[in-house]
């Protein structure tokens, strides 16, 4: 017979099981999670300067800055001088259906703090009047300098509200911290059943007799590999 022979009909989503007699086929209706998700951050890499960004600074700066960004050629940059009040802030609707919500910023710090959680830089989520609605996660002066690091936050508990993201940082009198943070993310992802059907519906007498196709190969890459980690940013001259 020839592989023309074959029911095209069942021609939706492949599956064909190998077993020790040669070639059968699973016919069963099956089913499987369809991921959707999209980003609700608007700029969060900053490479489009301010826009999406509300920028707030005690003294006049401008937050928003191409000194020493983790991607691209834009970053934000908060603290760096004595008793700073430096504040970024974003409105986003986080969605009702959502399966999944996902904050995830990249930072790093540099200080002259010899010791202690003196200077402060924290992620909150605020309600549209600008009432505390929740703090998510602080980093202080004691963190590992000139490093960059992930945040990852789970913000499913708070679907279907409308809230103000917001990054405040704050140094005291002396020894100041600088904070740097780029590429600030939230995903919302949704989750639906699809149904479907074997793809070749084939006996090994269908196929001739052919040889199984070789197994692909598959690259793996992990922390042994070179280039594939952020490398320490340089520290800010004085």
């Amino acid at each position: 017979m020839q592989l023309t022979s074959i029911r095209l009909a069942a021609l939706l989503i492949p599956l064909v099981i190998a077993t020790a007699g040669g070639l059968s086929t699973n016919s069963t209706r099956r089913t499987a999670l369809a991921t959707n998700c999209s980003e609700l951050v608007v700029n969060g890499g900053f490479e489009s300067g301010s826009q999406g960004w509300s920028q707030v600074s005690a003294g006049g700066y401008n937050l928003i800055s191409n000194f020493n960004p983790f991607t691209g050629s834009w970053g934000a940059y908060l603290g760096g001088v004595d008793d700073a009040d430096d504040r970024l802030s974003q409105t986003v609707a986080l969605p009702a259906g959502a399966a999944s919500l996902t904050l995830r910023a990249w930072w790093s710090i540099a200080t002259t703090e010899t010791g202690g959680a003196f200077d402060w830089m924290t992620f909150s989520l605020l309600r549209p009047d600008s009432t505390l609605l929740a703090e998510l996660l602080t980093i202080d002066s004691d963190a590992e300098p000139n490093l960059w690091d992930e945040a990852v936050v789970d913000l499913t508990p708070f679907t279907g509200q409308d809230v103000i993201l917001q990054v405040l940082a704050r140094t005291d009198g002396s020894n100041p911290t600088d904070f740097y943070l780029d590429d600030v993310s939230i995903t919302a992802c949704t989750s639906e059943r699809r149904g479907y059907l074997p793809l070749v519906v084939a006996t090994h007498s269908d196929l001739g007799g052919l040889p199984r196709p070789p197994r692909s190969e598959v690259s793996h890459y992990g922390a042994n590999q070179p280039g594939l980690w952020p490398q320490r940013p340089a520290r800010r001259s004085t």
